[in-house]
This record gives C-alpha cells, sequence and structure tokens, in this order.
C-alpha cells in the first residue's frame, strides 16, 4: 500500500501565494486571463460550474507532488560535481551563501557553510572529482623555443594523411598577396633592408625579436616602413609617419625582456614606399623605395621620448638617404657614429 506524504508548510504557502499572483495580476491585463475572450466563459474552470479557479488551485498538484527543493539541488549538485573541476566547485561552494528551504533567512556569508546546507561532495556524500591533472596527467614535454625550417611551398595540407590538393604555397598567395597593406608592407621592408645587409639568406624570421634585423656582426638593425598609398579606396595621399616609440624589448636570443623603456636597436632604417600611382605601385620593384637612416644615438638626440616622427620632421635631423644597393653602406656608417658616440663599456 502506497503511503501518502503530508504537504510540507512550504508547498501550503507555494499554492497560496500562487493563487493570490494570479488573480492580483488578471484585473491589470488588456484581457481577463481568467476568462474567454467574450467574458462569459471561465477560462481556468474551478472545481464548482461556472465558478473561476480558486486561489489555492494552482498550487495543488505541486502541493501533491511535494516537491522537495534539497532533494532537487543534490541532484544538480551531483550533475555539477561530474562536469566541473574540483577546484572550480570549491570556489563556487566557498562564495555561495546557501539558501534554507524553510523561508527562513540565509546563512551569514562567512566564508564556511553550515553542514546542512553544504553541496553533497562537501559533507562526504559525494566524492569530488579528481583535478583534470590528476585525471589525465602530461607528459613532460619539452617547452623550448621551436626550431623554424624554411618552407618551400610545396608542403601539402593534409588529412589523416592524405593530401587535399592544397599546398603551402597556395596560402601564402591567399595570405600575402597584398604587398601595399600596412602589415605585409612592413615585413616585406625588413626582407628588402635584410636582402641588402645579407642576413636573410637563411633561417626564418623572429616575430617578438627586440628589434627586426641582426646582421652577422651582430649588429642590430629595426626598420619602419610608410606609404603614400593603401590598398583600400583613398580620398587622399596617406601622410608619412614612423613608429618610434621606446619600448621592453624581449631578447630571442636570452628570453629576457629589457628592464628599462629604450629604442633596442644600433640603427634605424626608414623605408619610404614612394609611388603615388595606384596603377603603377609594385613594392617588389626597388626603385620605387626610397630609404633613409640613422643611428639610434642620433635619433634619442633628436626627438628624446617621442613616440612618432612624420618624414618632414626626420628630414629636419639629416638622416643619410640612400637607394637600395647603397645600403650596406650607409647602415655601417651610421652603425660607426653609433659606436663613436657611445661611452666606454656602453
Amino acid at each position: 500500500m502506497a503511503t501518502s506524504r503530508s504537504p510540507s508548510a512550504a508547498s501550503r504557502h507555494s499554492s497560496r501565494a500562487t493563487g493570490r499572483l494570479v488573480r492580483e495580476l488578471a484585473p491589470g491585463k488588456g484581457g481577463n486571463i481568467l476568462t474567454a475572450p467574450d467574458a462569459k466563459t471561465w477560462l481556468f474552470l474551478g472545481e464548482h460550474p461556472a465558478h473561476p479557479i480558486g486561489n489555492d488551485a494552482p498550487g495543488n498538484r505541486p502541493q501533491r507532488i511535494d516537491p522537495d527543493p534539497r532533494r532537487h539541488r543534490s541532484t544538480a549538485l551531483f550533475t555539477l560535481a561530474s562536469v566541473l573541476p574540483a577546484a572550480m566547485l570549491a570556489r563556487m561552494s566557498a562564495s555561495t551563501s546557501w539558501l534554507p528551504c524553510n523561508g527562513s533567512k540565509p546563512a551569514p556569508a562567512t566564508g564556511r557553510l553550515h553542514r546542512r546546507h553544504q553541496p553533497p561532495f562537501a559533507t562526504g556524500q559525494l566524492r569530488a572529482p579528481e583535478p583534470i591533472e590528476r585525471q589525465n596527467p602530461m607528459p613532460h614535454n619539452n617547452l623550448d623555443a621551436l626550431a623554424v625550417t624554411p618552407k618551400t611551398g610545396d608542403e601539402p595540407f593534409s588529412q589523416q594523411g592524405r593530401a587535399i590538393g592544397a599546398n603551402l604555397r597556395d596560402f601564402w598567395s591567399w595570405a600575402c598577396s597584398d604587398l601595399v597593406n600596412n602589415a605585409m608592407r612592413g615585413v616585406l621592408a625588413e626582407y628588402i633592408v635584410g636582402l641588402a645587409l645579407g642576413c636573410v639568406g637563411s633561417g626564418t624570421r623572429l616575430e617578438w625579436d627586440a628589434t627586426d634585423l641582426r646582421t652577422r656582426q651582430g649588429l642590430r638593425v629595426e626598420v619602419k616602413s610608410s606609404a603614400y598609398l593603401q590598398s583600400w579606396k583613398q580620398e587622399r595621399l596617406s601622410k608619412i609617419s614612423f613608429d618610434i616609440k621606446p619600448a621592453l624589448g624581449w631578447d630571442a636570443t636570452t628570453n629576457t625582456n629589457a628592464t628599462e623603456r629604450a629604442r633596442q636597436a644600433d640603427v634605424y632604417v626608414f623605408c619610404v614606399l614612394a609611388s603615388t600611382d595606384k596603377a603603377a605601385v609594385d613594392p617588389l620593384n626597388l626603385d620605387q623605395w626610397d630609404f633613409y637612416v640613422m643611428s639610434t644615438k642620433r635619433l634619442n638626440a633628436a626627438v628624446g621620448e617621442q613616440k612618432t616622427i612624420t618624414l618632414g620632421s626626420l628630414l629636419k635631423n639629416t638622416p643619410a638617404k640612400c637607394s637600395f644597393a647603397e645600403l650596406p653602406a650607409c647602415i655601417e656608417v651610421e652603425a660607426n657614429q653609433e659606436r663613436t658616440h657611445c661611452p666606454p663599456g656602453s
């Protein structure tokens, strides 16, 4: 024989409150939610004919079922404990003030929960899941810098060990064909200066090094580029300017950061793509580039902590202007001035 359970005080309270809420909200609406549109027939019929639903009726079924919020909360916590890391669950528990189910005031948020309101995994009813690192221990990996080898372009894209018909050259063509846009033009300018200095014949570009290029003699070269033309539609030619702000450089060879903001290179090379005709602009044509070289020592003396410099301001400080073929000699001259101006031991 099934045993009946007496309704809890919380369920009886919920039943009466729900009924009152329905009756209170009904008159304020555009129509009568208790009746059909013609206002003659009750939409929610009561127990007696021609009478509406009573205050207690909306909660009768929940009252008969007598739901136990604590049981449902425990079910939810079991589900959470099966999918969340233990550390996260612990933080959730420590920062949550658990609300009692009998309508009384919540326990004070003191960082320690009352035992009867603790989640199952905190009281020993449920075993907390092991930390992810314990469940899936990761093997010790070598996290040294990657040894990047130059690609040829013939490397294929593959899936499940089979080539899919596209190769790296296809990606390069898709991603790098716009040589006039600011980002790609800057990388191209670094490569052009590196060609002149003979320091890009092997190896690959270091994305985050303190300086853009290092010669075989150890000279540090910073390359900046600008252009009158952009890839997008322009109303006027762009103004030539360069970013020269001092920074906390990261040295790729030592894996260390500088402790003071400074211009990290020995020499700056300012590259200007000088063409003003979009129909004829060709960044691969080295005759369309102007190069201006200045030692960092002279640049610091001229602009101090200044963050940007326009071409007009740069020219006032007499940088060495040169062609592509003249770049190595100009850089060497400026580097010698850098050494001459540097105090002993620097």
